[in-house]
């Protein structure tokens, strides 16, 4: 028999039971280890320890481990079968996968209302028989080849089918990377997509109206951020012989960047700007410190570690961008910093930040004004984080709203 010691394997084997719990159809050992970010060593004798007891099996032919019988015989005894059985496939686990998916289902199997099991592919008709969930979720698969894949795994069962989406999809911004990336009718595959399903749940009001048009059962489940990656960050302040500005965002967000170059350059003889994720060849000189992206597990504390005085959020005010969330005020926001922003629809959310007009000279007064006092730019910055773990947590009443979502009337 396989020996784990310590608190740390003991965490660890609950982590990879919790893992496998929500894996729909199996998972191979790779995934398993990349989805926990353990060393395959580590992994398999965790899974050798699990299968021992009873609590994880491995089928022989495919190799896949599964809930084993010990686990599912828990599992009867916690779970309310009256909301049972919500099958939900992520689009990716580096981003958006995470919020709308991954995490609402972790939190809805945390506080008992439902049992949700993460799919990482899509399921022949027979497998989902036996699975028999309630609903399945697609989160943004609205492609050709993924149109026909629905087809064929729901085609022969009344399973209760959800559509997720957090972005416009038919619209991505000009000077955006993901805009290459999407078929130039998105829209009519978006169309032939959503014929097939029974609901569309989107994460903002003006997204739902912005494809209204397409599905007659929209529902909005707003963006929250869970309590385990955000809850207890907070960055430090003052760490610097000048005030630290910073920026943080990915590829797709070069145009928002674009919009506050003169700015950057404007105030790189008062402030060290700190950029992560994304930097423009443009705007190196000006920057202080460039920080590289990291995985999407890693990002909360790495954020928080910029121990920024004040955060800027730009924003491009185009269709794409007004059906968006405000999810990046919120991760600024859980570390403490305080927010000038762009007044867009998107940051019109009642958090308490500084919203300005896309002018050179509103951007450098509103950075300048907050500059001048940092002692109240900090209760500024308390003050959003303040609002943040109050109002925008992904916590069981939130849970059991976007489980509603998923759910048949």
């Amino acid at each position: 028999m396989v020996e784990v010691q310590g608190a740390q394997a003991a965490y660890r084997l609950l982590d990879v039971l919790s893992e496998l719990g929500i894996q729909a159809g199996g998972a191979n050992l790779t995934s398993l280890s990349q989805a926990l970010d353990l060393p395959l060593s580590t992994t398999r004798r965790l899974l050798r320890v699990l299968c021992d007891r009873g609590f994880a099996v491995q089928d022989e032919v495919t190799k896949l481990y599964e809930l084993g019988p010990q686990a599912r015989l828990l599992g009867t005894l916690r779970i309310d079968r009256r909301s049972l059985g919500e099958l939900a496939l992520p689009a990716d686990r580096a981003g958006c996968g995470y919020y709308r998916v991954i995490h609402p289902a972790r939190a809805m199997v945390a506080n008992g209302v439902a049992d949700v099991r993460l799919g990482n592919r899509y399921l022949s008709p027979a497998e989902l028989e036996r699975l028999a969930p309630d609903a399945v979720v697609f989160q943004r698969q609205m492609l050709a080849s993924q149109v026909e894949a629905q087809r064929r795994m729901c085609g022969f069962s009344r399973v209760f089918k959800v559509a997720e989406l957090d972005d416009y999809l038919p619209n991505a911004p000009l000077k955006s990377i993901h805009r290459g990336q999407l078929p130039k009718d998105v829209r009519k595959t978006m169309a032939a997509a959503l014929r097939q399903m029974d609901r569309l749940v989107v994460s903002t009001e003006p997204l739902a109206e912005a494809l209204r048009d397409l599905h007659p059962d929209i529902r909005v489940a707003r963006n929250r951020l869970p309590a385990e990656w955000w809850g207890h960050l907070r960055g430090g302040r003052r760490a610097g012989a000048r005030p630290r500005v910073g920026w943080a965002g990915g590829a797709g967000h070069r145009g928002d960047l674009e919009m506050i170059a003169d700015v950057v350059q404007a105030l790189a003889d008062e402030v060290d700007w700190v950029f992560m994720g994304l930097c423009p060849d443009r705007l190196r000189p000006y920057v202080h410190e460039f920080h590289p992206g990291v995985a999407i597990e890693d990002y909360p504390a790495r954020l928080a570690a910029l121990d920024l005085d004040l955060a800027i959020a730009p924003l491009e005010d185009n269709q794409f961008n007004r059906c968006k969330s405000n999810l990046r005020l919120l991760e600024l926001g859980a570390c403490g910093y305080p927010v000038v922003c762009s007044d867009v629809e998107a940051f019109r959310d009642g958090l308490p930040v500084t919203r300005v007009k896309p002018r050179f000279r509103d951007w450098v007064e509103a950075i300048r004004m907050h500059l001048a006092d940092l002692d109240a730019t900090a209760r500024a910055g308390e003050a959003l984080r303040e609002a943040v773990h109050r109002d925008w947590m992904l916590d069981p009443a939130s849970a059991r709203a976007w489980l509603a979502c998923w759910m048949p009337d």
